[in-house]
């Protein structure tokens, strides 16, 4: 097995065999980096690089945390592969769209409150640098057995929601990007793997039964076919500016209340799309029904909006979850994983019947 080292540097050959003139960021190379920032005017001329950390796991990106003797910031980098999963290549402008969101939020007081302030963005080194949160806490605890998300809190991460999709950003907003080859590589992960029967995924990796108990649905071929439409609505426009990735990965509890962070998947689309995905995930911390149903109560639908297509996408993002590459740390017993299935399918080819919790 090939040591964190190695594999490092197999990754920066990669890198600049693609992009022969960009900077590589590398926690190890910390002159190469104050030399950079101060390039870019991040930094100031006498500022002095004093650490170097993590401050939590990227999955799409390499994100670093930079404390200089006047300040600390975030510094994020895509490069050409997922960072959680470097065999899985990755469009390199993504980061493009994550800055703009973020730059998006400037004129909106209530949607800027929750998200990072953006402190600059090198487009030609595909790297972005954010305001330091802090040492936080992320909403991924949720997902184990008893830890309950506060009705305070969830009002707050559906508020947003309910502002982000109802927010007219103009000519600034037209002009976004339609981040098409960052989610053609989603859609391959959502609607795609987890039903394709050899996909080199053993399921028992992850719980003893998982692997056979997905069978059943990677061999529905009323389920795969609906699945497809509605991979074909997620590729497609809309008219709402959509997070993209709206779970509990990707709020942060601060001192300062709750901050959404890693909108990499970020595009203008249909906004029963974030809906859908933020009911899955609540629904797979085994939240209860009544809190579910004050929660889609809360949201102030968008002109146009349609539960039955808020449903499936939840369906879809359950099995995605369950049986897909992309695991959480779920606290759930095979049957309990089973019946999230079987709701998920249910959700998908029978949303009607189904419904939002009310």
């Amino acid at each position: 097995m090939r040591n964190p080292e190695q594999v490092m540097s197999d990754l920066e050959r990669i890198f600049r065999e693609q992009y022969p003139d960009a900077f590589f960021l590398n926690a190890d190379e910390p002159d190469s980096l104050e030399r950079h920032l101060k390039a870019v005017e991040w930094i100031s001329a006498d500022e002095k690089i004093m650490g170097i950390g993590h401050p939590g796991e990227g999955n799409m990106n390499l994100v670093l945390r930079v404390r200089t003797n006047q300040q600390t910031l975030i510094l994020k980098q895509a490069r050409p592969w997922v960072e959680k999963y470097p065999q899985i290549a990755a469009p390199v402008k993504r980061v493009e769209a994550e800055a703009k969101y973020y730059l998006l939020h400037r004129h909106h007081p209530n949607l800027k409150k929750h998200t990072p302030t953006p402190l600059g963005y090198d487009a030609e080194n595909f790297l972005l640098a954010l305001e330091d949160l802090g040492e936080n806490a992320d909403f991924l605890r949720h997902y184990q057995r008893g830890s309950v998300i506060k009705q305070d809190e969830l009002t707050v991460l559906i508020n947003y929601l309910s502002l982000l999709h109802n927010t007219d950003f103009g000519a600034e907003g037209r002009s976004f990007p339609d981040n098409t080859e960052l989610r053609t590589l989603n859609h391959e992960h959502i609607f795609k793997y987890p039903y394709a029967i050899d996909n080199g995924f053993d399921l028992d990796t992850i719980q003893e039964g998982l692997q056979n108990a997905s069978m059943a649905f990677k061999s529905d071929h009323a389920l795969i076919a609906r699945v497809d439409e509605l991979g074909s609505v997620y590729l497609g426009s809309g008219p709402c500016l959509l997070h993209g990735d709206y779970y509990p990965g990707s709020w942060l509890s601060t001192e300062d209340g709750i901050r959404i962070i890693d909108p990499e998947f970020a595009h203008f689309g249909r906004p029963e799309f974030d809906v859908g995905v933020m009911l899955g995930h609540m629904k797979m911390t085994q939240m209860p029904n009544d809190t579910l149903k004050a929660m889609t109560d809360g949201y102030q639908r968008p002109n146009g909006f349609d539960d039955d297509l808020a449903v499936a996408f939840c369906g879809v993002e359950i099995l995605r979850r369950i049986i897909g590459l992309a695991q959480l740390p779920l606290d759930l017993t095979l049957e309990e994983r089973r019946d999230l299935l079987e709701q998920g399918r249910n959700m998908i080819l029978k949303p009607i019947e189904c419904g939002l919790p009310r």
